[in-house]
């Protein structure tokens, strides 16, 4: 009972990693993700530096 027990924890492990590897491959890969939080960091960095402006402004 032990052994099917396992053979069946084995099985549900593989299934789960070949179920997200698809999903990442259709996701695009790193890619994708790469450029997004490129863009991200983009429009973040330039919010940043324009309330540091504003900062400034405000002190002169």
């Amino acid at each position: 009972m032990d052994a099917i027990m396992q053979y069946v924890g084995i099985v549900a492990s593989i299934l789960a990693l070949i179920i997200s590897l698809v999903a990442f491959i259709k996701a695009g890969g790193t890619k994708g993700r790469v450029e997004y939080l490129e863009d991200r960091l983009e429009e973040l960095s330039s919010r940043d530096s324009g309330s540091r402006k504003k900062k400034k402004r405000n002190k002169d």
